[in-house]
């Protein structure tokens, strides 16, 4: 058998293989959508916050007070995500497949929006409402939480979802949809878990315009001009106080002048 023939036969086998482990996957899936769906979330969401720990510790390398993996916080993440979100995802999409069939353009669009304006910020809130929760915060730190990392996050999810649910929405079979979902979410629970223990929220405000920068130098301009009128105030009263004083010598210089000639007169 010359080398060609078997290269030909190899890269066939392997395509028939990969057919059949498409074929299982898809039959697996549509069996079992539930169990199926909650372990690949539940998997992908203790992987993503693992990675995260292990990536933080890499940065902190040099850092004396280097925080140790945190297996609780993981497996904190792994209940959301196969006990919250998976149920979630493949609700959700089981309705709006039934609510909109199809891939026509208008159907993908109409299918984007609604995930993003509707499921997306529902999905957001009660991420932080779940790990909230299950870290036993109370109500007010929860609040507290979502009034602060929500509005950002949210906007760095439309960065990266609409393009994603183009290629889930045309692409995918219905019974996939949720799959390829949680394999995505794994670079973005990554973010999800950075955003959640961290500190520091992203800074997503826009630059003031040019009018209200001229406002606020026209402000301090009216303040500076406050204080020199202040102060040339403060001046001249100061030099018609010294005129005065030196009016009065004059005038003492005078008439003591005058007294002093009539007295010799």
């Amino acid at each position: 058998m010359s080398t060609r023939s078997y290269k030909f036969m190899r890269n066939a086998a392997m395509a028939a293989k990969t057919r059949y482990m498409w074929t299982q996957l898809t039959k697996g899936v549509a069996s079992h959508p539930f169990l199926v769906n909650s372990a690949t979330f539940g998997g992908i969401y203790f992987a993503a916050d693992l990675t995260q720990q292990l990536m933080s510790r890499k940065l902190e390398a040099c850092s004396i007070n280097q925080k140790q993996i945190d297996f609780n916080r993981t497996l904190r993440f792994s209940v959301v995500g196969a006990g919250v979100m998976a149920p979630m995802f493949w609700k959700w999409y089981k309705i709006l497949d039934g609510f909109l069939p199809g891939t026509t353009k208008t159907i993908l669009l109409r299918k984007v929006g609604l995930d993003q304006l509707l499921f997306g910020p529902v999905c957001l809130a009660v991420f932080f409402l779940a790990t909230g929760v299950l870290e036993l915060k109370k109500p007010s730190q929860i609040s507290k939480e979502l009034k602060e990392k929500f509005l950002p996050t949210f906007a760095i999810r439309w960065l990266v979802w609409p393009p994603a649910q183009l290629v889930n929405f045309y692409f995918l079979p219905p019974q996939l949809r949720c799959l390829y979902v949680g394999m995505l979410v794994f670079g973005w629970t990554n973010f999800l878990s950075y955003i959640k223990h961290s500190s520091v929220v992203p800074n997503l405000t826009f630059p003031r315009l040019k009018m209200f920068d001229l406002a606020s130098l026209d402000v301090k301009k009216t303040k500076a001009d406050v204080v020199d009128q202040s102060d040339s105030e403060e001046i001249s009263s100061e030099v018609s106080d010294n005129t005065i004083e030196q009016t009065k010598t004059v005038g003492a210089i005078v008439q003591f002048t005058s007294t002093s000639s009539t007295e010799g007169s």
